[in-house]
């Protein structure tokens, strides 16, 4: 499960390293120098809870594609179109005058 670390002094969340100790991780933040542990199982930041699974995303939110949409206006030639293609394989439309 992936966690969301970022330095609580600076926000930086690339430039992080960390050491594990027994019973917490040492983590040093190369912007600023802060210094803080973590522990090593994580914790929900509203509860304190421990008992957390992974919730995988949206696919969009990892797409590698492009995705193709017509939104907005269109000649009604064009959108007359559209229709015709759409209920020729099956989709069912709503034929607007």
């Amino acid at each position: 499960m992936a966690l969301d670390i970022a330095c609580p002094m600076c926000g930086e969340t690339d430039d992080l390293s960390g050491s594990r100790l027994d019973d917490h991780i040492e983590v040093t933040c190369g912007s600023c120098g802060q210094v803080w542990e973590r522990p090593t199982t994580p914790v929900c930041p509203q509860c304190d809870g421990r008992d957390l699974r992974a919730v995988p995303l949206a696919i969009v939110e990892k797409s590698r594609g492009t995705q193709l949409s017509m939104v907005g206006s269109a000649s009604s030639i064009s959108a007359h179109r559209v229709m015709q293609t759409k209920s020729s394989v099956g989709i069912a439309v709503d034929r607007a005058p």
